[in-house]
């Protein structure tokens, strides 16, 4: 006989558990503060996502697109399936998903990037993940506040950026690890998307769990950029 709504037997199952929440949109409507804005020359909201223009990053050497060096747009975290804002000390979450697409302008040149994060933006402490320009190189980034790491990669019109972000919360007071980024460089033409690169960069930043986002910006942008929110874990049943 088909089974009958949500009971088999007369007996009720177990309560999902949804280990993501849906996504959401940044959008420049919904920046809640800003730093370094003497780099930005405009940020609006267009067809083709978050319309960035302004300078590149400052700071010196040929390499690092760094967090504290850009533009930065700073949002409050918003739970994707309620529309309320979150308290991260619950512990109810232990990371981030993210997901980016550029359109026309994307970095093109040594200290023009785009990375999204998360982090205590008051204490500078903060891990992301996007990518960033090296001369005519475009490569793949993990960021942390005051530093990147970086691998080179072939970017396509079909390329995007998936990443995750691990920012558990600790055992005693109200404080988070920020201790894992990854980028992943996706080839969203294939079904499924294929990977074609990817980097890892662990550290333990702690923090204290006054946790907002941001999206770093240097050089010309154009990005759709989503997020959702991935649950702590629970047992098995």
């Amino acid at each position: 006989m088909p089974l009958q709504g949500s009971t088999l037997q007369g007996a009720s199952p177990p309560a999902a558990h949804v280990g993501v929440t849906p996504w959401r949109q940044f959008m420049a409507a919904d920046i809640a503060a800003e730093g370094n804005t003497g780099l930005k020359t405009s940020i609006n909201d267009t067809d083709e996502g978050i319309s960035y223009r302004g300078d590149a990053a400052t700071g010196t050497g040929s390499a690092n697109f760094q967090i504290e060096n850009a533009y930065r747009a700073i949002f409050n975290i918003i739970d994707p399936s309620t529309g309320s804002a979150v308290d991260w000390g619950t512990g109810k979450y232990r990371g981030l998903e993210i997901w980016m697409h550029y359109g026309t302008q994307f970095p093109a040149a040594t200290r023009e990037g785009c990375v999204v994060a998360i982090g205590n933006i008051g204490s500078t402490i903060a891990i992301g993940v996007g990518t960033a320009g090296l001369g005519a190189q475009h490569r793949i980034v993990g960021a942390g506040w005051s530093t990147s790491s970086q691998s080179a990669m072939t970017w396509t019109t079909d390329s995007r950026v998936f990443g995750t972000l691990s920012i558990p919360i600790q055992g005693s007071g109200p404080n988070v690890l920020l201790d894992l980024a990854n980028a992943t460089q996706v080839d969203d033409a294939a079904s499924p998307g294929r990977v074609q690169s990817t980097i890892t960069t662990v550290w333990q930043f702690s923090a204290e769990d006054d946790l907002q986002l941001l999206i770093a910006f240097g050089g010309d942008i154009d990005i759709k950029a989503y997020y959702r929110l991935v649950s702590t874990p629970i047992a098995p049943s």
